[in-house]
């Protein structure tokens, strides 16, 4: 499967043709992911360290314009899972860690969402 429209359509917004073969919105051609942990002991309680690299490639931006590109972007992650006790572990994420600005959606050159910036999660998980 392509990344293209298959046969021409009319852009209903903007009463405007997209060509057959197009662009999607959004969707880029190349994206990655790549994941490095490694698992150790912290304090004697089984660890999980790790790093992710996720890359996303340009991308068209609006289906009327396809001049107007979001430009590819690489994010950074890094997480940790320490095993407090057997039914206790503790989790946290802390993603774009660079605080890189970066495009994460549009539906036009007027209407584009820029992604997240860097930012926490923890979570606590008990199991019964």
């Amino acid at each position: 499967m392509d990344t293209k429209t298959v046969g021409e359509v009319i852009n209903a917004e903007w009463g405007s043709l997209v060509p057959s073969g197009s662009r999607l919105v959004n969707v880029p051609r190349h994206q990655a992911t790549a994941i490095f942990t490694t698992e150790t002991m912290l304090a004697r309680k089984a660890s999980k360290f790790g790093v992710k690299a996720r890359y996303i490639g340009s991308r068209l931006g609006d289906s009327v314009d396809p001049s107007y590109q979001l430009p590819a972007v690489t994010l950074f992650s890094v997480f940790m899972h320490i095993d407090l006790s057997d039914k206790l572990q503790a989790q946290l994420n802390i993603d774009n860690i660079f605080d890189k600005y970066y495009v994460h959606n549009s539906y036009n050159r007027l209407w584009t969402v820029p992604g997240e910036p860097v930012s926490a999660r923890a979570a606590i998980r008990y199991q019964f």
